[in-house]
């Protein structure tokens, strides 16, 4: 199976090819969707934060915009450890039957994240920052969809948030 990732994110990202001579490139945006809530306003906010990041990280791309790009790089870089580290408590805490599974799944993103930064670092700026926006934008909804919804849904039921279980006290 992670061969088969592996593929798949080099296909992707080998769509996206920046040089030199490229003056601006349009990359795919997230679009967040209430649908993607897991119900937990804090994951759910964080979410929100990462989706606009990646967002942001295309622009910055587009623009070729290095000093945005620089710091949208070490927000995400710092972002998404606080992040994973919130959740994974979380599902912990819940009991969450796939916590395992979402912890495995944050550390394979990391690695590959410093494996990006290394890249970016040793002067492919572009062609890291390209690589990680595609990451970003294949791997997040993919990653909530299949792993995190299903431990809100486990932990607040498929249609319920923490709001609406106040409403029945």
């Amino acid at each position: 199976m992670v061969a088969t990732d592996g593929q798949r994110l080099v296909a992707l990202i080998s769509q996206f090819k920046v040089d030199g001579a490229t003056k601006e490139i349009s990359l795919p945006k997230v679009v967040w969707d209430k649908a993607l809530e897991i119900g937990e306003p804090t994951v759910d906010n964080q979410h929100r934060s990462l989706y606009d990041a990646v967002n942001r990280l295309g622009e910055a791309i587009s623009k070729r915009d290095e000093v945005g790009l620089v710091n949208i790089m070490a927000f995400l870089e710092r972002y998404v450890v606080e992040h994973f580290r919130y959740e994974e408590s979380c599902f912990e805490r819940w009991k969450c039957p796939m916590a395992a599974q979402n912890k495995d799944a944050h550390e394979k993103f990391v690695k590959v994240l410093a494996s990006i930064k290394e890249r970016f670092n040793s002067g492919d700026i572009w062609g890291a920052a390209v690589d990680l926006h595609k990451l970003c934008v294949d791997w997040l909804p993919n990653h909530i969809r299949r792993v995190d919804k299903k431990c809100g849904e486990q932990r607040y039921g498929a249609d319920k948030h923490p709001i609406h279980s106040l409403n029945t006290l």
